[in-house]
């Protein structure tokens, strides 16, 4: 089963944060670019778990990087959110 995130929740969740911000600086992560080498990493040990052939190290890398880019997607939609209402 998937759990549903919503995205009003996320955006009420980061409220303080975005507050700390500037508009400048919100912008700047709707605009964040993926780092290339991080990229091609990030891709290379995708393939390896699709073959099954991480190691526990390269496994709990794979995992970290998963869940950073879970916080940044979210992160991202509620700047979206918040740069959308500033306007």
């Amino acid at each position: 089963m998937t759990t549903l995130i919503d995205p009003l929740a996320v955006v009420r969740g980061t409220r303080s944060l975005f507050k700390l911000l500037s508009v400048e600086q919100v912008e700047q992560i709707v605009r964040l670019e993926v780092d290339e080498d991080l990229e091609r990493r990030v891709s290379y040990l995708a393939s390896r778990a699709n073959e099954g052939e991480l190691t526990n190290a390269e496994e709990a890398e794979y995992m970290g990087y998963v869940e950073a880019n879970s916080v940044i997607a979210l992160l991202r939609a509620a700047a979206r959110h918040q740069a959308a209402s500033s306007s």
